[in-house]
């Protein structure tokens, strides 16, 4: 087929529809962002109420307890981390200590849980370490304590009478020093 129109109306042409063309992908944009955002509304008045009800609640904590100030914080932060360094500071570098919990916690027997290790220092200069953990049963937790005096590096190991109250799921502290 020929093409029997001049390059003027052809310009005029390709222009209109370039013009066409445009305006449907602006009015599909529009179209797109009206829904996004009425999509996205209840998400925001949701997380707005949230923080509403955050921001008032800590008004209410705040207000109940005055006793408690940033300060007083910065001072427990402080003072928890002198602690963690005097506890550095007691062993540098010392290999047998870092063995000998790695031992310990080998030697735990099934059915005891290990939560926490305190450690203590004497004014005589002697290290006391605390184990609190819970056991399934009596058994468990005598032989636990068994092999603890089993093992030349632990001495004075103390496992109070009443941690053997409960038949099963016994919360306990064990407490011993080293040699």
């Amino acid at each position: 087929m020929i093409n029997l129109l001049p390059k003027e109306q052809k310009k005029a042409l390709k222009h209109e529809y370039e013009i066409r063309l445009f305006s449907v992908i602006c009015l599909a944009v529009a179209i797109l962002g009206i829904f996004a955002t009425i999509l996205i509304l209840p998400s925001y008045f949701f997380s707005n109420s949230k923080e509403v009800l955050v921001e008032k609640s800590l008004e209410d904590f705040n207000r109940d307890n005055p006793e408690i100030k940033v300060a007083d914080l910065d001072k427990v932060y402080t003072d928890i981390n002198s602690k963690l360094k005097t506890l550095d500071s007691s062993w540098p570098n010392d290999i047998l200590i870092d063995e000998t919990f790695k031992d310990l916690l080998s030697t735990v027997p099934k059915g005891i849980t290990v939560t926490q290790f305190l450690y203590n220092e004497n004014a005589d200069g002697g290290k006391l370490f605390e184990i609190h953990g819970q056991a399934s049963d009596r058994e468990v937790l005598q032989s636990f304590k068994t092999v603890l005096e089993q093992d030349a590096r632990f001495k004075d190991i103390v496992l109070p009478i009443s941690n053997f109250v409960k038949k099963t799921n016994i919360d306990f502290v064990l407490s011993f020093a080293l040699k």
